[in-house]
């Protein structure tokens, strides 16, 4: 992954402080290596965390790692205390950790936040947590015969996060999860 990916990822996950995306801000707009298109991205997605960031805790706050479980961490938002607020995703961070390209895996209040071969995802548990989910955005270029193979492992589904038009699998075991990621191929 590039470190120009890495800051957008990182800036659409809102893992910068309101004063690290404004000097992010500042930084873009002068001459670098990056193309104006990829200053315009930054801009772009800069403007969007700054509108949508919550207001409250900071949000570099609630995403500290308060313990490294060694293939995941888990945020400080993940928390009541000394307890888990959502186990299953623990087990769904543990299950899919150990597959080729996962890292940087985290368990955030609601969801997992990880990259497969540098591109950023979430996970996460559904309702009553009898349904599992995967998601990316549809321009990381999931090859179509990845969602091929989704289709036959789950509930396909089309959403958006931030703007962003996403793609993602629905399914009813951690192993379904773990075998669609294992399945990811980009074009």
């Amino acid at each position: 992954m590039s470190k120009f990916e890495d800051i957008i990822g990182k800036i659409e996950s809102y893992e910068y402080t309101r004063d690290e995306l404004k000097r992010l801000k500042n930084n873009a707009s002068r001459p670098s290596k990056w193309t104006e298109l990829q200053k315009q991205k930054m801009l772009d997605a800069i403007e969007y965390a700054l509108k949508h960031m919550p207001s409250g805790i900071s949000r570099k706050e609630s995403r500290e790692i308060v313990e490294d479980r060694g293939n995941y961490k888990i945020a400080r938002e993940a928390m009541e205390g000394d307890r888990l607020l959502q186990p299953k995703l623990a087990v769904l961070a543990d299950s899919i950790s150990t597959l080729n390209g996962i890292s940087d895996i985290t368990v955030l209040k609601t969801q997992l936040r990880l990259y497969l071969h540098g591109k950023h995802f979430f996970a996460g548990v559904k309702g009553s947590g009898d349904v599992f989910w995967i998601s990316c955005r549809e321009d990381h270029c999931v090859s179509d015969d990845t969602i091929s193979s989704w289709n036959v492992m789950g509930q396909f589904e089309n959403s958006k996060i931030f703007d962003n038009p996403c793609i993602g699998l629905s399914a009813s075991s951690v192993l379904s999860i773990k075998n669609a990621l294992a399945a990811v191929r980009f074009d």
